[in-house]
């Protein structure tokens, strides 16, 4: 079997699974009084369903383990060359990740029970117990081998670095889950950018946990799309950030990449929409000697909003905007250095220019 053909179905499977977990999801958040109610900056109509996100979660790696047991079955009965074609190789070596593997799930298993935590305690939880669910989280799958290996100073330097950069992108994409299908629309941007990245490197194995992912996505936001009958909440976007942020981690870069350094500009670039957001909030609201964690109506989504007025606009907007963004990683696939310079200089000139044009007007902040 083609690894193309692989990777569609199951992207294909997660889809289907998501598209059809995510109905009694959400008929049984309502059963149980488990809705977001508008208030303080949140503005939607209604009160849609919470815990999207367990579809997701679900979905993604319900695949991964029915796909893990049904090549289990086809290795014990000799089939597995015929069963899996190309991809056989990379299940012959699969011990070389079943570590990472399973502490990557454990991690995210982690993140999605404390985001669940923070959806149901009243009124979320405060900054210190969120931040350390989120490091615990990051621990846990650093320690199963997801972490950088470019920065000097050995193992520790570098796995400090990784449990940094999980926190980071779970939280950005926490802080850019403030609309109707943007938070879940990225992260398939994001997650499309890897898949192809993936497969242009050869990387069979991290590409099918991708199309897992993708389609698990793709099937939730079928109802998180504006108007959305259901959220991610908290326990979503934990989720994907930290599958997001390890996979980053996880998958090696410098096989087509005429520059071994210029790996580094890929996670960032990639993911470069949700980072941007984060860092422009935060520096709004540090400028304006308020809590980073407070949320408010300050975010590149809410800006574009006050110009469109729709929220399809701004969330294919910034669907075509993160596709910008992170495809240009795609570039750096063998490039030379000074190519790579140039990639991260654009990438740089777009992202400051959408800062510039959004931070044009500053209206009276919620908090």
């Amino acid at each position: 079997m083609s690894v193309w053909i692989l990777t569609a179905a199951v992207g294909l499977l997660a889809g289907i699974a998501s598209f059809a977990l995510t109905p009694w999801i959400r008929k049984a958040a309502h059963a149980f009084g488990l809705v977001d109610r508008p208030g303080a900056h949140k503005q939607h109509a209604g009160r849609p369903a919470l815990f999207g996100g367990a579809a997701i979660f679900a979905a993604t790696w319900g695949l991964v383990f029915l796909g893990l047991t049904a090549t289990g079955v086809a290795w014990v009965l000799g089939t597995l060359d015929r069963f899996l074609g190309d991809f056989a190789g990379d299940v012959r070596n699969i011990s070389r990740v079943g570590v990472a593997l399973a502490l990557l799930f454990f991690g995210s298993l982690l993140s999605a029970l404390w985001g669940a935590l923070d959806d149901l305690w009243p009124g979320g939880l405060s900054a210190a117990p969120k931040l350390a669910g989120q490091f615990l989280a990051a621990i846990v799958t650093v320690a199963g081998g997801a972490h950088c290996q470019f920065l000097p100073g050995g193992f520790w330097i570098n796995a400090i670095a990784s449990v940094v950069w999980i926190v980071l992108v779970i939280n950005a994409f926490n802080f850019i889950d403030n609309m109707d299908g943007l938070c879940a629309g990225v992260a398939l941007v994001s997650s499309a950018v890897l898949l192809f990245l993936a497969l242009l490197q050869r990387q069979y194995f991290m590409g099918l946990l991708l199309a897992s992912f993708l389609g698990a996505t793709a099937g939730f936001l079928r109802f998180n799309f504006p108007p959305a009958s259901i959220f991610l909440g908290d326990l979503g976007s934990h989720v994907i950030g930290h599958f997001l942020g390890a996979v980053t981690l996880l998958l090696s870069y410098t096989a087509g990449a005429g520059e071994a350094t210029l790996a580094v500009l890929m996670p960032p670039v990639v993911l470069a929409l949700p980072l941007l957001d984060l860092v422009r909030v935060s520096v709004i609201r540090i400028r304006e000697h308020r809590p980073i964690w407070v949320g408010d109506r300050r975010h590149l989504s809410h800006r574009l909003r006050r110009d469109v007025g729709s929220d399809r606009a701004v969330v294919i907007r910034l669907y075509l905007l993160a596709s910008c963004l992170g495809g240009n990683a795609l570039l750096l696939q063998g490039a030379a250095a000074w190519q790579g310079a140039l990639v991260g200089f654009q990438t740089l000139c777009l992202g400051a220019l959408v800062w510039l044009l959004l931070d044009g007007s500053r209206p009276k902040a919620h908090s």
